[in-house]
């Protein structure tokens, strides 16, 4: 819609800025209330990928091993990748699959939240 003494350039870049106001709201929220839920999630895709077998419930130092052997093979990326392949694939075996690494990691990490944190040298996925 065109209003009088508007020209083109300037609807678009308000509603460009109205947009990009409304995105960085939604960025901060997003940020702040699921920075932990995508941390589960990178973590999930990578315990699936990883050698460890469903079902099986490691200890939080196997469960930080597998992480990392995993993401340092494929890296966050290629974690998410073979779990879309996988999904694709073979959806039966992927969906219990994800499910056991999604409920390990929350578990093992719930309950070993309230020991202090160390310093680990960089690998944020097991911090």
């Amino acid at each position: 819609m065109s209003y009088p003494g508007a020209s083109v350039t300037d609807e678009s870049s308000s509603v460009a800025r109205s947009y990009d106001r409304e995105r960085d709201a939604k960025e901060e929220i997003t940020m702040t209330g699921t920075t932990s839920t995508v941390l589960t999630a990178a973590r999930a895709e990578a315990l699936f990928t990883s050698q460890l077998p469903t079902g099986s419930r490691p200890s939080l130092a196997l469960l930080e091993t597998a992480i990392r052997v995993a993401v340092r093979a494929h890296g966050v990326r290629g974690c998410a990748g073979r779990v879309a392949t996988e999904y694709g694939d073979h959806p039966e075996l992927a969906m219990p699959r994800m499910r056991w690494a999604r409920d390990v990691v929350e578990q093992v990490y719930l309950a070993h939240r309230s020991r202090p944190v160390r310093p680990t040298g960089g690998w944020a996925l097991v911090a």
